[in-house]
């Protein structure tokens, strides 16, 4: 039964794609193919006061690592996907 339970959805944090994955593998795959380093992401952190600052994504590796390294491991998959 765990097979068919879906677990916490991964979210795709380019602004405007709604895509959400099963698999953290899956989100990864899918920042990879459809996202250039000139699409603009929203922070993921939930309570970043700069989650409303658009940022593309070498200015995205730098916020997370700056300002959210203390939660690496609880956001480990949208680091992953952007290749930080």
């Amino acid at each position: 039964m765990q097979k068919h339970v879906v677990p916490d959805q991964f979210k795709c944090s380019a602004i405007n794609c709604k895509r959400q994955f099963p698999r953290a593998d899956k989100l990864k795959d899918h920042v990879r193919a459809k996202h250039d380093d000139d699409t603009v992401f929203a922070c993921p952190v939930q309570d970043c006061l700069l989650a409303t600052l658009p940022m593309n994504r070498p200015e995205m590796c730098d916020h997370l690592g700056t300002f959210h390294g203390e939660v690496r491991q609880q956001y480990k998959h949208d680091f992953a996907a952007l290749g930080c």
